[in-house]
């Protein structure tokens, strides 16, 4: 099922005006379609009508939008956010939503082999339970709550392992302006990886982080293995609902 409007997404939060949706997503769609690079990070920078859309987000509130070129750091910082959120909205803006016991039964090992199932949308939303599992973006801040993760299946050669993007969205609330973002790519062939192979070194998948966590149920994430675990199960589960949708 999809997620409900009642619960902030970081879509909502971030890309709320309605520029984004009526106007700006579309002329860097066209434009896209125009030169023919639509899917790599890459290609994205290279398109000017990408520049409005960084600068929109960079500018302070009440402040003019830039018309310059956004800096590198522009680029760095809010660059890859911008080109998930194009993908999520060439898909429909479809967010998928796991509740307590789906989420739950996320962070269990599975055991044995990873099964087959159809393949999830290109690109998408996964939101996971509230503040179940805490992560940081590195190793100097303060643990933030998973809201979840955008994902874009870039396009490969044929018969070529579709490579996987994933940008994880934490902090997410109303009344802070932003999100922080944790952005990784998954290997090549993730998929076909055994689901049950050790993500942590000092202690089990997904254990909590957080002074006293443990009693109320909360896990962490701390490495890339579990981050990637994460996601290729709830990719998993989301081609599964799918498939018993189109039946």
């Amino acid at each position: 099922m999809c997620a409900s409007e009642a619960r902030l997404t970081p879509w909502t939060l971030v890309f709320g005006d309605a520029r984004f949706d009526a106007e700006l997503f579309p002329a860097l769609d066209a434009e896209a379609a125009a030169r023919g690079s639509a899917t790599s990070f890459d290609a994205f920078l290279t398109l000017p009508a990408a520049a409005p859309l960084l600068n929109a987000l960079s500018a302070e509130p009440g402040s003019p939008v830039p018309e310059t070129l956004p800096d590198a750091a522009t680029m760095r910082s809010f660059g890859p956010l911008v080109w998930h959120a194009w993908h999520f909205w060439r898909q429909g803006r479809r967010t998928w939503a796991f509740d307590a016991d789906q989420t739950r039964a996320l962070l269990q090992p599975r055991g044995g082999a990873v099964p087959t199932a159809p393949a999830p949308p290109p690109a998408g939303y996964a939101q996971i339970e509230r503040n179940r599992v805490w992560t940081r973006i590195d190793a100097a801040s303060h643990a933030e709550p998973l809201d979840g993760f955008f994902w874009v299946r870039e396009a490969s050669a044929p018969g070529a392992p579709e490579p996987l993007s994933l940008l994880f969205v934490l902090g997410l609330r109303p009344e802070r302006p932003g999100v922080s973002v944790i952005g990784l790519r998954a290997p090549a062939g993730f998929d076909d990886a055994q689901d049950d192979a050790p993500a942590r070194e000092d202690g089990p998948d997904f254990g909590n982080i957080l002074p006293g966590g443990e009693l109320d149920g909360l896990h962490g994430m701390v490495t890339a293995a579990e981050a990637v675990k994460l996601a290729s199960r709830a990719l998993r589960d989301i081609g599964e609902r799918m498939h018993r949708e189109a039946s």
